[in-house]
């Protein structure tokens, strides 16, 4: 007994070397709970979970959203078995805490070996140039978060009237769009979230519906002009103080003279910028190639004949939250962007004239989170949509979110963990907070947070911050503590 103790004990040591020698996408702190090793199993049941443990790097870099919570029983005879349980918790689209556990039973009593483990996608930041890191967000730990940290008033824009559209925070830099009342209003400010102060503002001619960028030694703004004409621009901003306009481009296909031709949304990855349009006189979806950001290229556009009021693409396929009745989220294959085609759809609610459209989406991990109008209990807000298969969108959960005004909606929606932070145009009610543990079973954590509209929300490290939509003399931007 004694020799198989220490066997065991050699066992252990091994993998932790094992463990702390993985590099790339996986960062393991190993360590054993209840056991007791009186039996062949207890050895097996340990060396699976090396095994686990050695092979997860591969299988991370193989299809990083493929690893996902499972649960097999392993049976050595007819009396003995063990289950092998992988826990999942999405943190960031870059970060997965993945638990391996083996457990079984012996004369009784109830053991297993655990070992948590934490992987990271190295190739995230190369293909959408931002920083990959994660912090965990647990529902039982919130209650012990500071509220709001800090309300910043930028009263010296004096941006009287105009309508925040987005905010962007990469790094130290807050980018806030503005859908600008004139042609010489502000329509961009970039924000320094260390200092609390605004590096520069810029005017493009036109408001700003939609921002995305790209942050390094070289950064760049891509950006959604409510215009008839030169509705993409670039803007390089690696100089924050000097931001300049490096390159326009118009929609190819769209009437300038027909029905909202002016761009609505955009987003970017793998060096290709995708631009969405309201229901309009041409093609609504377009690819961008930005590879030189200085000359970009339109490399393909589709027709979707609905507003596209977000979108998220992700392994070449692009997720629309559009505003029909009946396809609410509209899947398209743009692997090739010349052409382009629908893959499935997916109806939120009923089927019915002026049903709520879907404004706004956020993917993480093989859950797709789309946003809709103010709805009811029985036509909710919020749907928890299963993207494992692009073909077959599957129906998790559904929630509805107590806003209130006939026209209110979800602005924006980001999820780290567990928790879901979801803003909304609500006057009264800018911010919730969801419990996404369970989630078949979501549930609103907190709401009240901020009393009035907000356009959108945004994480970096352990911070959120969020703006005001409604400006009127200022610009407000909110930080709130999210760590205890």
């Amino acid at each position: 007994m004694r020799n198989r103790a220490f066997s065991t004990i050699e066992i252990l040591v091994a993998m932790a070397i094992v463990t702390s020698s993985l590099v790339g996408a996986v960062h393991t702190s190993l360590y054993v709970h209840t056991m007791l090793v009186d039996s062949e199993l207890s050895f097996v049941a340990i060396l699976r979970l090396d095994t686990l443990v050695r092979g997860i790097s591969q299988r991370a870099f193989e299809g990083f959203n493929t690893i996902i919570s499972t649960s097999t029983v392993h049976t050595m005879s007819e009396v003995e078995s063990y289950t092998e349980i992988q826990s999942v918790v999405d943190i960031t689209s870059c970060v997965k805490k993945v638990t391996f556990r083996n457990e079984w039973e012996r004369e009784g009593v109830s053991q297993y070996v655990e070992a948590p483990t934490t992987i990271t996608y190295p190739l995230y930041t190369k293909r959408v140039r931002e920083n990959c890191y994660g912090t965990e967000f647990f529902t039982d730990d919130w209650s012990e978060y500071a509220a709001i940290e800090s309300e910043i008033n930028v009263n010296s824009l004096e941006i009287l009237g105009e309508q925040a559209t987005r905010i962007d925070v990469f790094g130290s830099v807050a980018v806030i769009s503005f859908d600008s009342a004139t042609s010489s209003d502000i329509d961009i400010v970039l924000f320094d979230t260390h200092t609390k102060s605004v590096r520069s503002v810029l005017d493009v001619g036109q408001g700003v519906l939609d921002v995305d960028g790209v942050f390094g030694d070289s950064s760049f703004l891509f950006v959604a002009q409510r215009s008839t004409s030169s509705q993409f621009m670039v803007i390089d901003i690696s100089d924050i103080e000097a931001p300049q306009i490096v390159a326009q481009r118009s929609l190819l296909g769209v009437d300038p003279q027909g029905s909202f031709p002016e761009a609505r949304t955009i987003f970017y990855v793998d060096n290709t910028v995708y631009v969405g349009t309201k229901e309009t006189a041409g093609p609504e979806l377009h690819v961008f190639n930005v590879e030189s950001p200085y000359n970009p290229y339109e490399s393909g556009f589709v027709e979707i004949t609905h507003n596209i009021n977000e979108i998220v693409v992700r392994d070449n396929i692009a997720y629309l939250a559009t505003s029909s009745d009946k396809e609410e989220l509209i899947i398209v294959n743009v692997s090739d962007p010349s052409a382009m085609y629908e893959m499935a759809t997916f109806n939120a609610g009923p089927t019915s004239v002026n049903d709520k459209d879907a404004t706004s989406l956020y993917l993480l991990g093989n859950t797709l989170y789309m946003g809709r109008k103010k709805g009811n209990s029985s036509n909710p807000e919020l749907y928890m949509i299963d993207v494992a298969s692009s073909t077959l969108p599957t129906f998790i959960s559904s929630l509805h979110i107590p806003i209130t005004g006939t026209l209110s909606y979800i602005s924006s929606i980001v999820v780290q963990g567990h928790v879901g932070f979801v803003s909304t145009t609500d006057q009264h009610n800018g911010l919730f907070l969801l419990n996404l543990e369970d989630q078949k079973s979501p549930s609103v954590l907190s709401e009240n947070v901020f009393d009035r509209a907000l356009a959108g929300v945004d994480i970096e490290h352990d911070t959120v911050f969020s703006v005001e939509m409604l400006s009127g003399e200022d610009v407000s931007v909110f930080e709130i503590v999210s760590l205890p």
